[in-house]
């Protein structure tokens, strides 16, 4: 295990610029979602904020920091995406880097994917300078990593239960 947790780190530190970028892109948006739905109690409403070091704060910080770095450690002697259509993926984000966005109007409705990855992951391979295969190799396994957050939110808020969250999750 503590060889998992190595490379785990191995690769984090190897791609430290991307992966903050990346993290720091997903907790904006998700900041951004979720403010303006955000309320205050009224005055005299009885009910409590909850403390930013709360024991579900940290249970959530620690599952995805473990999360991360398992998922970090599984791609850390990895050339290329072991998926059986990482090709197409590949060949998608270079068109969209070398013909840009008119690329992606040409393609909307005619390609099987979404082209949000594609879009996402041609604009980090841009901005920070980084293979496309190392993009798309760090960018999913964020995304699976960060993927129950969303789940354990909506089930918390639904039934307003910590435990049901984290089951959710």
């Amino acid at each position: 295990m503590t060889t998992v947790f190595l490379d785990g780190m191995s690769v984090l530190i190897d791609n430290w610029p991307l992966i903050t970028g990346m993290l720091l892109f997903f907790a904006t948006i998700a900041i951004l979602l979720i403010v303006p739905f955000k309320t205050e109690p009224l005055t005299g409403s009885g009910q409590r904020h909850q403390p930013v070091f709360s024991s579900t704060n940290s249970f959530l910080t620690l599952f995805l920091v473990v999360s991360l770095l398992i998922r970090l450690a599984y791609i850390s002697e990895a050339l290329f995406p072991s998926y059986f259509d990482s090709a197409q993926h590949y060949t998608l984000i270079k068109n969209i880097l070398t013909n840009g966005l008119s690329q992606v109007y040409a393609m909307w409705g005619t390609e099987y994917y979404h082209l949000g990855f594609h879009v996402l992951a041609a604009l980090l391979a841009s901005t920070f300078q980084v293979e496309i295969t190392t993009v798309m190799l760090v960018l999913g396994q964020i995304i699976l990593a960060l993927m129950p957050l969303p789940f354990f939110f909506t089930i918390k808020h639904l039934t307003r239960s910590n435990w049901a969250g984290m089951f959710a999750g």
